[in-house]
């Protein structure tokens, strides 16, 4: 009888392990696509700046890892981002065109958990053009 109970014991614990093993990876991999979108925001309005320092008919590319689900667009000066919860933007020193990039689209999240772009920023008379392909 002893023997069952701690062979039960032993059963629940591996389960409430495996439970919480689970719990921390889901978690871990959520911050790595939160972290990928900060990133990214941030890398785009660093390219931004650089761009909009040369003259007129520049153009510089940059490779962003998108998560799906995220939402990327631009208004007046700053290349925006939405993910989750979370939104970020970047300022540049120039003008940005309107551009939008919808990632939160059934195909996209089924597709990839993260996307590979290149995005890239050309410079013009009035700021900046930005198209990202992927």
């Amino acid at each position: 009888m002893e023997q069952a109970v701690w062979m039960y014991f032993g059963i629940i614990a591996v389960i409430v392990g495996f439970g919480a093993i689970l719990t921390i990876v889901s978690w871990n991999t959520e911050s790595s696509y939160v972290q990928s979108f900060r990133d990214s925001i941030d890398k785009m309005g660093i390219q931004c700046n650089i761009v909009c320092a040369l003259s007129p008919g520049n153009n510089l590319p940059i490779d962003c890892s998108l998560p799906s689900g995220m939402v990327l667009y631009t208004t007046e000066n700053k290349i925006c981002g939405l993910y989750n919860k979370e939104s970020k933007c970047a300022i540049c020193n120039c003008n940005v065109a309107e551009y939008r990039l919808d990632l939160n689209t059934s195909l996209a999240t089924e597709a990839f958990n993260v996307h590979a772009y290149k995005c890239f920023f050309e410079r013009t008379k009035n700021g900046t053009v930005m198209e990202c392909k992927g």
